[in-house]
């Protein structure tokens, strides 16, 4: 059978938006009073989440029928969450993503704080506003998985995000849970997916970009389980940051890879910042950001950098990084170079001696980036200046340079300029030249 051949004489009923709307908001106000009625509606409703409303802009006509699925899931979630997963098994990308909107309707009605909440949302109590964020929190987290596609485990993760804003009680006792989500669906988007079809056509010409989209959309739902990691904080901070430090450095021994690695410091970072001032919070996150300054790989370093900047700029810290100064000044990473003049820009440097050492590495670099811009004279242009001559312009400047340091201006031009370097130089392992190291070299002689 190659195609179907429809009757022409079948037109089916066209059906307003009116009309759609009408009957999804009848079936809600049913599933108050006769939950068996309305249950028995529920692919209805489904199939309905899969038509595209008459005018594109109308959210209305699609969010009634996932309101409608929401006040059943209230009503009964132990019962409508298995419903759920079997009306999304082999539905359409819209209908489960209908599906997951329905429940974020659903922990919208409950939360008394919501903006946008309606006079005749269901008052719950606590015992069974629990039950239903336990349902729903069990429902999403499965979706996390990309078994629906990507879009699908975005907004899954965006409902997890609003999650832990809203209910952010209910998500502090399931850290380990969000945590594990987020390594797994990391690593399943740096894994290469294997096909046991072989096609030999070519592939199609937007093949790359839908591959990229798919990634992006994955790493973008990794990043909003580490938000609602964050909002939960709120509740516990120095249990979310014993449960982060914990896990990396549980995983530590087994090669954690590095893109689970960067967010979960910078959480550490933001998690410090926010809630620095409680009992035990920076106690149980600054030994592990010490630990990764000293890391073999720059990545690591780079990122416990930040979020040991991150911290300072709000809390006082110990003089960690001012003692690491002269090893991260001599870092020719541009990662780490960037977080250095970051931190520049951000920490507050009392004494005189790492002001300087931060302003000469700040002159460093940006005569780098200036030799590095000129594509034919910049092997030339180092070989040619002896190491001495710069050395005594830099001393020369230093005045100057500490007190744009001081204001930050030297070290965010020099940010910037490293930058766009690292994009000029091309550099596949992002290091200096070594003609730039070894000039940096001769600016630290005494």
């Amino acid at each position: 059978m190659t195609g179907l051949i429809v009757n022409p004489a079948h037109r089916p009923r066209l059906v307003s938006d009116f009309d759609r709307r009408a009957a999804a908001g009848a079936v809600e106000h049913l599933a108050t009073a006769h939950l068996e009625l309305a249950v028995q509606l529920l692919p209805n409703l489904a199939v309905s989440m899969c038509v595209p409303p008459q005018d594109s802009y109308d959210p209305g006509t699609v969010g009634t029928a996932e309101r409608a699925v929401a006040r059943m899931f209230i009503s009964a979630p132990a019962r409508i969450a298995p419903l759920l997963e079997d009306a999304g098994r082999h539905a359409p990308e819209k209908t489960r993503d209908g599906l997951i909107g329905s429940v974020r309707h659903a922990l919208d009605m409950i939360d008394t704080e919501y903006v946008h909440r309606r006079p005749d949302d269901p008052v719950a109590t606590p015992e069974e506003a629990a039950e239903i964020t336990d349902a729903a929190f069990v429902f999403l987290l499965a979706r996390t998985d990309e078994s629906w596609g990507p879009r699908v485990t975005f907004s899954a993760a965006e409902a997890i995000e609003r999650m832990g804003s809203s209910h952010s009680e209910a998500l502090a006792g399931r850290l380990d849970a969000t945590l594990g989500a987020f390594v797994r669906l990391t690593r399943h988007r740096l894994a290469k997916r294997e096909s046991v079809l072989t096609s030999t056509a070519a592939p199609g010409p937007l093949a790359e970009m839908e591959e990229w989209s798919r990634r992006n959309s994955l790493y973008q739902s990794a990043q909003r389980l580490l938000s609602a990691v964050e909002s939960a904080s709120s509740t516990n901070p120095l249990a979310v940051c014993e449960t982060i430090t914990a896990l990396m450095t549980s995983e530590r021994d087994t090669a954690l890879d590095a893109e689970v690695v960067y967010p979960l410091l910078t959480t550490l970072g933001e998690v410090g910042r926010r809630h620095g001032n409680q009992p035990g919070v920076l106690q149980a996150v600054l030994p592990t950001l010490h630990t990764y300054l000293v890391d073999a790989d720059p990545g690591p370093r780079a990122a416990a950098l930040k979020a040991w900047t991150t911290i300072g700029g709000t809390h006082a810290l110990p003089s960690t990084v001012a003692d690491l100064l002269p090893a991260l000044v001599s870092d020719a990473y541009v990662v780490v170079i960037d977080a250095v003049l970051e931190a520049a820009c951000r920490l507050t440097w009392p004494d005189q001696e790492s002001r300087i050492q931060l302003a000469l590495h700040a002159a460093t670099v940006m005569e780098g980036i200036d030799d590095l811009g000129q594509a034919k004279l910049r092997e030339s242009a180092w070989r040619d200046v002896p190491i001495e001559l710069r050395f005594q312009e830099a001393l020369a400047k230093r005045d100057s340079l500490e007190e744009l340091v001081g204001h930050g201006r030297a070290g965010a031009q020099g940010r910037r300029s490293c930058r766009t370097a690292g994009h000029r130089a091309g550099c596949r392992d992002h290091r200096l030249r070594p003609a730039d190291r070894a000039a940096r070299r001769g600016l630290r002689r005494p």
